[in-house]
């Protein structure tokens, strides 16, 4: 009797074991295709600033794509300082992140640790501002400003066209200081008013730093001596809002010149469609488009994807137009 109790239980015991390898083994073998299951990277996040609300935009998509495309952004704010750039990569470097993306606050400052990563294994995606040497990098992300400026040279060639017969005095204030954005800008404007426009004249060409109250002195300085130049070429936001306080000032009739460049939210919407539409056209670069090229290539990188060296993003022509259309579907609308 003892032994045909021992010998069921031998049974049993058996069974149970040979159930649960069985379903141990259908466990292990089943696929798993789950976007959870698949390990999520890392990737060190450098921005030029945080001082303005185009890179707060910027900040805001890369972590929503990023969270779409499963990587963790560790961030780190620049504040457009050399230094603490540098040490930033370089501790992203220590760290082993999987990728570092940085916008370089210096064409030059950045390239020993950027090499220094690549050697390390990390690849490196540049974006917004430029490097004078991407040997290194995986790839520059931004925008084709050399295509913009074109657009631009389009634009104004058609006022003068339209308007002086195609002559007319030009002015530009531009910021060599940074050939690879803002100069392509100018050599993109330049290469179709010779095309198109060859007896007008440039009167002038100065920096103006990229600053307001300079471009507005260099502005007044120029309308001095040009009272009558009528096409104005600012190569970012606050230079050209510089040149229309200037106008501005002189009580320069909106309709009889042209100021074109970079530009964003309220202000310009104002000066295209305001009471004193100064402005013609201007570029625009979104950031929600920077951001979310920019993480879409660190991510196809990831999934084997080939990348190029650069990756050119299209930037967005705004007129009176289409400019109140446009601002809105970003908020941004003139406040009555």
């Amino acid at each position: 009797m003892k032994k045909s109790k021992v010998i069921i239980a031998t049974v049993l015991m058996l069974t149970f074991l040979l159930g649960t390898i069985g379903l141990s083994g259908c466990a292990t073998s089943k696929p798993s295709d789950t976007k959870s299951d698949v390990k999520q990277k890392t990737v060190g996040f450098i921005l030029l600033y945080r001082r303005d609300q185009w890179y707060m935009d910027l900040e805001k998509v890369a972590i929503e794509t990023a969270k779409e495309r499963n990587i963790n952004l560790l961030i780190q704010d620049a504040d457009y300082d050399n230094a603490k750039e540098v040490q930033q990569i370089e501790t992203f470097t220590s760290q082993k992140v999987d990728a570092i993306a940085y916008a370089p606050t210096d064409m030059n400052a950045q390239l020993p640790s950027t090499k220094a990563a690549k050697s390390a294994g990390i690849p490196v995606f540049v974006y917004d501002t430029g490097l004078a040497d991407f040997t290194d990098t995986t790839t520059w992300v931004g925008f084709d400003n050399y295509k913009a400026g074109k657009d631009l040279g389009e634009a104004a060639a058609k006022f003068l066209i339209d308007n002086y017969g195609g002559k007319g005095k030009i002015c530009i204030i531009d910021h060599p200081q940074n050939p690879f954005v803002l100069g392509k800008r100018v050599d993109g404007f330049l290469a179709v008013i010779k095309e198109k426009c060859p007896d007008a004249k440039v009167v002038a060409q100065q920096s103006g730093e990229a600053q307001r109250d300079k471009s507005m002195a260099i502005a007044e300085n120029v309308l001095t001596s040009n009272p009558d130049t009528v096409v104005w070429l600012g190569v970012n936001p606050d230079t050209q809002y510089g040149i229309i306080a200037a106008l501005e000032s002189k009580n320069i009739d909106p309709s009889k010149v042209a100021v074109f460049g970079e530009g964003w939210g309220e202000e310009t919407l104002n000066w295209l469609v305001g009471p004193k539409p100064y402005m013609k056209a201007a570029m625009v670069t979104p950031a929600d488009k920077q951001s979310a090229y920019t993480i879409n290539a660190i991510a196809d990188f990831f999934e084997g994807k080939k990348i190029e060296k650069e990756t050119l993003i299209p930037t967005d022509i705004v007129t009176k137009e289409n400019a109140v259309e446009y601002f809105k579907k970003y908020g941004i609308e003139l406040k009555k």
